[in-house]
């Protein structure tokens, strides 16, 4: 009797709690480092900071962490739990156990996303110059070969990548290997994208550092919390994006947000103030709406809690059980 009162009143709390909009997420913390990409599995890679080892790379799956090699950080994962990442300043493919290198060979070179398919993307070192690359089925191909390329950060599931230009400073675009410099949406003005999803729209950061959502070709700025600084990470197939911004100008009072329905909110708004945590940066979510990024205690995973009607009726179950057993 007593466990069924327990669950009952954790789920009338909770209930409470969510209907004030006091809680939205609840926390949990993946250890000191930084969680970088989530699949829609819920997997989550990153990297530790450990005594030992100035970064390890991890794979995070329902409560069990495991540990890549030294000296690496992963950057992406896809729904197979295929990671990608660097080690040792060479990109690499970890695949059911088995890590490899990938983009350049035995070069050096960073890997930072990979779709569905098995298509990565990312940098290596070609010829002494650093390129955006993609490596797709066992064929590693230079992008953008007459633009030295800062990287390509993010590929979705239809093969569209996106990435940067070092000189001028602008998003670019490829599809079926057409490349589209993005500099003509900004007027010209500085941009980076960092994320895209599968219907093609972008997301990332512009003059003057204010975070964007490209879509169909219109760009969209999304504001900030307060300061004069935002920059978005990712978008997810149901459009939400994750980011940061600062909340007070000139000040550090960096702070995750997530962006949705036209509006950004401070994900800070939206756990459990008694947590302890502070989250300072949100990098990935996925279309379930679970969020990773790190802040104050180092990695941590958002995972949505159940809406109001779905408690009311959780609550009502746990009153019906009550009574049979009386």
């Amino acid at each position: 009797m007593r466990s069924t009162w327990a669950i009952l009143a954790a789920a009338v709390a909770i209930y409470a709690s969510v209907a004030l909009g006091e809680v939205r997420y609840t926390v949990t913390g993946l250890g000191q480092g930084y969680a970088w990409d989530i699949n829609n599995s819920g997997q989550v890679v990153g990297y530790s900071i450990t005594p030992d080892h100035w970064g390890q790379a991890f794979l995070y799956t329902s409560g069990t962490m495991t540990y890549l090699s030294s000296d690496s950080r992963a950057w992406g994962i896809n729904d197979l739990g295929q990671v990608v990442g660097e080690s040792g300043g060479h990109p690499f493919l970890y695949s059911n156990g088995i890590m490899m290198s990938t983009l350049s060979g035995g070069s050096l070179g960073c890997a930072y996303s990979i779709n569905n398919a098995g298509s990565i993307v990312g940098t290596a070192v070609v010829d002494g110059s650093l390129y955006a690359c993609l490596y797709s089925d066992g064929q590693a191909d230079c992008l953008w070969p007459s633009v030295n390329t800062v990287n390509a950060v993010s590929i979705n599931n239809s093969g569209q990548v996106v990435g940067s230009s070092v000189t001028p400073t602008r998003a670019m675009f490829r599809e079926n290997g057409a490349t589209t410099d993005l500099g003509s949406l900004f007027d010209g003005a500085w941009s980076y994208a960092w994320g895209i999803n599968d219907a093609g729209q972008i997301v990332g950061t512009m003059e003057p550092s204010i975070a964007f959502l490209c879509s169909n070709g219109t760009v969209t700025g999304l504001g900030t919390l307060g300061g004069t600084y935002s920059e978005a990470y990712c978008i997810n197939n149901e459009g939400q994006v994750v980011g940061d911004s600062d909340t007070v100008p000139g000040v550090n009072s960096t702070r995750a947000f997530i962006y949705g329905d036209g509006k950004m909110t401070d994900l800070n708004s939206l756990i459990d103030p008694a947590s302890g945590w502070t989250l300072v940066q949100a990098t990935a979510i996925n279309d379930s709406g679970q969020i990773v990024g790190y802040g104050s205690m180092g990695a941590f995973l958002l995972t949505p809690v159940p809406e109001p009607a779905t408690l009311s009726l959780l609550a009502l179950a746990g009153m019906a059980m009550v009574r049979r057993r009386k």
